[in-house]
C-alpha cells in the first residue's frame, strides 16, 4: 500500500498516470508483471504494449479534459470515452499479447463495448425514472469481456493497526484478508440498473442520501490492535441510512460457530451505532467473514448490507457507459431529464463529476498493481 499526501488529489492521480506515457517506465513495469523478455520478438511486443498504453493514455486525458469543459448535455459521452482509454491502457499492461489493440482488431467479436443498454421509456423524466429504468447487460463478447479478464482476480483489503511490543506502539495499515473477484463467466449476461449501480459508489452516498433515496449502508472504520498474545479486529459501524440498513450491514458478519462467542456487539451511547469486535489469538485458526467495504476518494469507509464480487472500477465503467449511451443514442431522452431538472439529472450531474476522478484512481491501481490512497491528510499512523 503506498499513502501520498497532497492538496490536489486529481492532479497527482493524472501526474501518476502519464508516467505510463514514458515508454522505458512502462516496459519496466511491463516485465514485473511477465518477466524478463526471453527473445527479441517478446521484448518488441512489450515495447509494441507500452506504446499502445502511452497512446491510450494520452486520449484517456484528452478525452476527461475535453468533458470538463463540456456541459452535462455532451460531457457523459466524453467521460465514458475517457474511461474506456483508460480502461484499454490497464488491460495492455496487464494482460498478455493476445489482449494488444491490434490483435483484439482482428477478432470481429472484439469490436464493440461489450455491454448493451436497455430503457424502459414510461415517465422517464420523472422522478427516479431514468436512473431505475435504464439497465446495463453484460454481453459475452467485446471490450468489456477482454478487459474484465485482466483485473486481478483477489483484491487486498487492509485495516488500520495498532501494534504494541516492548510498551511501544507502532502504527501502520496492515492487510487483514483478499476479496475474490467473480470469474467472467459468472457475470456474463447480468443485468443491472444505473440505479443499483450508483448506490455501490461510497462517494456517491451523500448525494443519494440528500434526495432520500435508500441505501443499504453504513459508515465504518476498521481497526486492529496486535499485542502479544491476542489480535482484536473492531469494527464501528454508524451514520446508517435507516435501522433496516444498520440490520443489513450487520447480518453481514459470519463467524464460525464454534467461535461464536469471539464476536461481540457494543452500542454507541447517544448514537445510532455500535462496535463489532472480533477477538483471536495469535496462531489461532478460524474463519470469520464482515461486509464488504469500499472507500471514498477522501478515504471514508462505507460499508454494504449486500455481498459485492466485482471491484469498483467495474461498477464506475458501467454507469460511465450508461450515461455515455444515453446521452449519445436518446438524445432526447437525456437532453429532457437535463432540462427538466429532474431528480436523475441532479444525480447524474454528480455522479459524472466524481466517476471521472474515481476511475482514474481505481485505474492508476491497476497500472501499478499496487493499492494506492492518495490524500490531503497525512496518514493516519504519521505524528508530526
Amino acid at each position: 500500500m503506498e499513502w501520498i499526501t497532497t492538496e490536489n488529489i486529481e492532479k497527482e492521480i493524472w501526474k501518476r498516470i502519464l508516467d505510463f506515457t514514458n515508454d522505458e517506465y512502462t516496459i519496466r513495469k511491463i516485465i514485473g508483471n511477465h518477466g524478463d523478455p526471453k527473445s527479441r520478438r517478446m521484448l518488441e511486443n512489450y515495447k509494441k504494449q507500452a506504446r499502445q498504453i502511452r497512446l491510450s493514455l494520452i486520449q484517456a486525458n484528452e478525452y476527461f479534459k475535453a468533458s470538463e469543459a463540456s456541459t452535462l448535455a455532451t460531457s457523459p459521452l466524453l467521460n465514458y470515452y475517457g474511461a474506456l482509454s483508460l480502461c484499454t491502457a490497464t488491460m495492455l499492461i496487464n494482460g498478455d499479447g493476445n489482449k494488444s489493440l491490434d490483435i483484439l482488431r482482428k477478432n470481429n467479436t472484439s469490436k464493440n463495448h461489450g455491454l448493451t443498454i436497455n430503457i424502459k421509456e414510461n415517465d422517464i423524466s420523472k422522478g427516479l425514472n431514468l436512473l431505475q429504468n435504464t439497465q446495463i447487460k453484460i454481453e459475452k463478447d467485446g471490450f468489456f469481456k477482454n478487459w474484465y479478464e485482466t483485473i486481478p482476480k483477489h483484491e487486498l483489503l487492509f485495516g488500520y493497526c495498532e501494534e504494541e511490543k516492548s510498551e511501544t506502539t507502532r502504527f501502520f495499515y496492515h492487510v487483514t484478508g483478499q476479496r475474490t473477484n467473480a470469474d467472467f463467466s459468472e457475470i456474463q449476461g447480468d443485468k443491472i440498473s444505473l440505479s443499483d449501480a450508483l448506490n455501490r459508489i461510497p462517494d456517491l452516498v451523500p448525494e443519494l442520501k440528500k434526495h432520500q433515496t435508500p441505501i443499504e449502508c453504513a459508515s465504518s472504520r476498521l481497526k486492529v490492535k496486535i499485542d502479544s498474545n491476542v489480535i482484536s479486529y473492531q469494527w464501528l459501524i454508524k451514520s446508517p441510512y435507516s435501522d433496516s440498513a444498520m440490520n443489513s450491514v450487520l447480518e453481514q458478519f459470519r463467524i464460525d460457530s464454534n467461535y461464536i462467542e469471539n464476536l461481540k456487539y457494543t452500542e454507541l451511547e447517544g448514537a445510532l451505532g455500535l462496535f463489532v469486535n472480533v477477538n483471536k489469538h495469535v496462531g489461532e485458526k478460524f474463519s470469520f467473514l464482515w461486509p464488504d467495504s469500499r472507500s471514498t476518494l477522501y478515504h471514508d469507509e462505507i460499508s454494504f448490507g449486500f455481498g459485492i464480487t466485482t471491484p469498483e472500477i467495474v461498477d464506475c465503467f458501467g454507469i460511465l457507459y450508461g450515461f455515455g449511451m444515453l446521452c449519445r443514442y436518446y438524445p432526447d431522452i437525456w437532453i429532457e431529464n437535463i432540462d427538466s431538472h429532474s431528480l436523475s439529472s441532479k444525480i447524474a450531474e454528480r455522479a459524472i463529476e466524481i466517476l471521472r476522478k474515481k476511475i482514474s484512481l481505481l485505474a492508476l491501481e491497476l497500472l501499478e498493481s499496487n493499492k494506492v490512497v492518495i490524500s490531503n491528510q497525512q496518514p493516519p499512523w504519521k505524528t508530526i
